[in-house]
């Protein structure tokens, strides 16, 4: 499973939660699993319109 989300996201992602772009990635891969990693994967989907992939 994976959200995808249209070019330049992520790094605006980053910025709005002070991290680094390579953790929004693994966010969003569902390889991190913290509280951060689930509000980023929330914001994609929901302000961003990420699309969620199986």
């Amino acid at each position: 499973m994976e959200i995808l989300v249209k070019h330049g996201i992520k790094r605006k992602i980053a910025k709005l939660f002070g991290c680094s772009e390579r953790f929004v990635g693994q966010a969003l891969q569902y390889i991190a699993h913290s509280e951060k990693a689930r509000k980023i994967r929330y914001m994609a989907l929901k302000d961003f319109k990420g699309v969620k992939i199986d």
